[in-house]
């Protein structure tokens, strides 16, 4: 009786834990079933599966931890999904790819970030779609700097291209060098002949530059605005004195000449390594410099540009475009417009801790990111020029570059030198 209870009892334990068993995973269907519904709910929320409602950007900001929320922030705005897709942190790597695809029709992005040398190109031939400027606040193009919009745009009620981020060509200084010379600062031209013509010792120069075929346009710009001089006319004696400054420096060892092989990646790394005093670097740039600053032993900070004869530095922007093969340009529209607000511009400086495009967004005392002080008091001293890129620019640019690279290595001399960029601006069509 007892063996047979037990067995009995056996039975029923083994029903019930299988019963538990069942309901158990019974359970754990539901919770799935209802979890993945909810899932799916918030998904098609915030997601919108209808691949109309999504639309995708190659932003240059990608690798910024930042952006992301920068993004959702459109999202919430726009209602419709925004797919970041990576662009190249190599520059020439970057330009090739947006290139290719633009050329190839693909629609796969639909907006793009690109600088000026990237617009002037793309908008020539075509790639770009274009914007009435009916589109947006009639007011808006006057918040940027006015050469810098006339320049870009022109007259003929079509822009290509929003601006999202301004950079102001910026001079930076080694403090390390200035206590060594006894100085506070470089406020006039004596000051600055003093700096550049000291003895500093082995691998140490006064100046840096990024003198790469296709960078070095930007310094031989800003120092013929700085000399006052005409970048038209390259008979013009103050143009001339401008390059004749600049091969002065590589004849004298006061700049390197090896650095007709750096761009600005490498200009910086020789500067936070203490190896030059002095640099011309765009705003974008400030953070990489003084996070540099507080882990080397170099103190790195900018300094007001000393007037020459013309006290003027570079502007350049960051910019939105649509790929003129999207699919989708109502929805890039929007996201143009919209980023084309205060509201936008505010919040891309305080969370990627950068200039914005929008002059009365930097100006706003409670707009903070990094530098701001310095970009502030450029804008309100320093004559802003925009750079000179006609539509083939990379031909020209790299054209421009080789020239004076022959000019400052001595093969061939001032008048050849001139004579080839007055030819150069002439075939590109270069002219106020």
């Amino acid at each position: 009786m007892k063996f047979k209870l037990k067995k009995c009892l056996m039975c029923k334990s083994k029903y019930i834990i299988l019963c538990l068993v069942i309901l158990l995973n019974l359970a754990g269907i539901l919770s799935s079933c209802v979890n993945n519904s909810e899932n799916q709910s918030l998904n098609s929320e915030s997601s919108n599966e209808d691949p109309k409602e999504s639309i995708s950007i190659m932003h240059v900001d990608h690798a910024n931890s930042q952006l992301n929320k920068y993004i959702q922030e459109f999202e919430k705005k726009l209602g419709f999904n925004i797919n970041i897709v990576d662009s190249p942190t190599n520059a020439d790597s970057r330009h090739a790819k947006i290139c290719s695809l633009l050329a190839s029709g693909d629609t796969s992005v639909d907006i793009y970030t690109i600088n000026d040398e990237m617009f002037s190109m793309f908008k020539s031939s075509g790639y770009l779609e274009p914007l009435s400027k009916s589109e947006f606040d009639e007011n808006l193009l006057n918040l940027y700097p006015q050469d810098y919009i006339d320049r870009l745009y022109g007259d003929n009620g079509e822009i290509y291209s929003i601006p999202f981020k301004m950079d102001i060509l910026l001079l930076f200084i080694n403090e390390n060098y200035l206590d060594e010379i006894g100085l506070d600062s470089i406020q006039t031209c004596s000051d600055l002949d003093l700096f550049l013509n000291y003895p500093w010792g082995e691998n140490k120069y006064a100046y840096g530059g990024a003198w790469e075929k296709t960078y070095v346009f930007n310094e031989i710009g800003l120092f013929i605005n700085l000399f006052g001089g005409d970048y038209y006319d390259w008979q013009n004696e103050n143009t001339r004195n401008a390059v004749k400054f600049l091969k002065f420096c590589s004849d004298e060892n006061i700049t390197p000449k090896n650095q007709i092989l750096d761009q600005y990646e490498q200009m910086e790394e020789k500067f936070i390594a203490g190896k030059y005093g002095l640099i011309f670097m765009y705003s974008g740039g400030f953070k990489k410099i003084t996070n540099a600053s507080e882990q080397e032993k170099n103190t790195l900070a900018p300094i007001m540009i000393p007037e020459i004869k013309n006290l003027s530095t570079n502007i350049a922007t960051w910019q939105y475009s649509i790929n003129i093969k999207s699919e989708k340009k109502d929805q890039a529209k929007d996201f143009l417009n919209y980023a084309s607000s205060y509201q936008a511009n505010k919040l891309y400086a305080e969370l990627l801790e950068t200039a914005p495009a929008r002059i009365d967004v930097i100006q706003d005392e409670d707009v903070y990111f990094t530098g701001v002080e310095f970009v502030r008091e450029y804008l309100d001293s320093v004559k802003l020029y925009s750079r000179v890129i006609p539509g083939e620019s990379i031909e020209y640019l790299s054209k421009m570059g080789e020239y004076f690279q022959q000019y400052v290595m001595e093969r061939i001399n001032l008048d050849e030198y001139c004579s080839l960029m007055d030819s150069l601006n002439v075939e590109y069509n270069v002219k106020k």
